[in-house]
């Protein structure tokens, strides 16, 4: 299994059972295909705010700090800045091995 393939894995256990099908329904559209998205996302953009996860994933602000504190919570996301107000936030395995790739 893939690196990315785990991490889509790990995202999509942050949604109830039953919402890891492609049925079409409204409770999977708030759950599963976001947490995908968002994992796209940081393949692209390992550094990101609350603000470009709303902005990328089409979805409120409320609805996208919702997301990033799952994410924090389960470890695929950690916050840097240290900020009450305008987080960061790192996608903390992709960064490390990149990380580890480019040591001498």
């Amino acid at each position: 299994m893939g690196f990315r393939c785990g991490t889509h894995r790990r995202a999509c256990g942050l949604a109830p059972a039953g919402e890891g099908d492609e049925t079409g329904s409204p409770a999977l559209e708030g759950g599963v295909v976001h947490a995908i998205k968002l994992i796209d996302t940081l393949f692209d953009r390992p550094i990101i705010t609350i603000g470009q996860v709303a902005e990328e994933l089409r979805i409120s602000r409320q609805a996208a700090t919702n997301l990033v504190g799952k994410f924090e919570k389960i470890g695929i996301v950690e916050e840097i800045t240290g900020k009450e107000r305008y987080k960061q936030y790192m996608f903390v395995d992709y960064v490390r091995i990149i990380e580890e790739g480019t040591r001498i």
